[in-house]
């Protein structure tokens, strides 16, 4: 029969679990990093049966109804995290070397990790939007640097073994000067070619032009249609070198929202 796990936030007593192996024994030791107020990052370790800690990586707890300062976790030892609770990690690389424990799956239910929760993406993207909009300390300390993308397609690609995103060329069409010509708009195309390992590395792009020429309104016209499917328009276009562009979308300045 397995050990079950328990969690502790006190090093010596998570040690002192640890070599009575009774359990399978991870610490969670709480750091000082400070999101606008919010205190929510822990680092999680496995402690070995000799008292050994081995640092698996940073996750943020927070608790439903959290105002500003640290997260109060339950007393110690806990097994779980109650409803009321909520985690994430802070990078892929949590996710990287917990997956690589026989109590992955474990950990992560029992601390309420958002990006394990739901049965498909759809219901996992739900969740944290419903965290978004009901939870301040969700969108200000957890989601900092990171977006829903992170949580469904980076962080929950690694809990589910998917094949990881790769960055690929991509070309966007865009209205230029905003005139009309039968019912349509003038456009341009923006084509954006990446090559794999290249170097210098070929998927960061600038963007130049003289104080009101639109490099702010073209970027977000950009970042709007990929996450809103404005032209509801998304799929490889053309070829180039044997390699499949994504289109991102076309604007249409009547179904812009700036």
């Amino acid at each position: 029969m397995s050990k079950g796990i328990r969690f502790y936030t006190t090093e010596e007593k998570a040690e002192e679990a640890a070599k009575a192996s009774k359990y399978n024994v991870f610490y969670l030791k709480s750091d000082n990093w400070d999101d606008f107020g919010h205190k929510t990052l822990f680092i999680l370790n496995k402690v070995s049966s000799d008292g050994t800690l081995n640092s698996i990586g940073a996750v943020k707890i927070a608790q439903k109804g959290q105002k500003k300062g640290r997260t109060k976790l339950p007393s110690e030892p806990f097994d779980e995290l109650n409803k009321e609770y909520f985690s994430l990690g802070l990078r892929q690389d949590y996710y990287e070397k917990l997956i690589k424990i026989d109590e992955a799956e474990d950990v992560l239910q029992k601390l309420r990790d958002v990006a394990y929760d739901g049965d498909t993406d759809t219901e996992c993207k739900d969740k944290c939007i419903k965290l978004l909009e009901s939870e301040e300390v969700f969108g200000t300390s957890l989601l900092r640097s990171k977006d829903l993308a992170n949580i469904v397609r980076d962080f929950r690609g690694i809990i589910r073994d998917i094949e990881p995103y790769e960055a690929i060329s991509f070309s966007y069409i865009f209205n230029n000067e905003g005139k009309s010509n039968n019912n349509g708009y003038s456009s341009k195309e923006l084509k954006c070619s990446v090559k794999l390992e290249d170097y210098p590395p070929s998927n960061i792009h600038a963007l130049i032009g003289v104080n009101g020429a639109g490099k702010t309104m073209l970027l977000n016209k950009l970042i709007k249609s990929y996450i809103f499917s404005i032209d509801n328009k998304k799929s490889a276009i053309y070829e180039n070198n044997n390699k499949w562009v994504e289109s991102i979308g076309s604007d249409k300045k009547t179904m812009l929202v700036n």
